[in-house]
């Protein structure tokens, strides 16, 4: 491999880093939001909250 083609890898990586770190932040801001918004949701109707909660135990309890 030339230096020039070594250099370009080099970038890849370098990118590839970068872009996997800018995702990783990208999902947990996601968790941050929906969690947030699960929150609110309890306060602002308990009901629908407890009924979704039951549901997703029932459906990891098949899975």
């Amino acid at each position: 491999m030339c230096s020039h083609e070594s250099s370009r890898v080099l970038v890849l990586e370098e990118e590839v880093k970068n872009l996997s770190e800018e995702l990783i932040q990208c999902q947990q801001a996601d968790k941050e939001f929906v969690w947030s918004l699960w929150k609110r949701l309890q306060v602002a109707n308990p009901d629908l909250t407890q009924t979704v909660s039951l549901v997703v135990e029932e459906k990891q309890k098949t899975e």
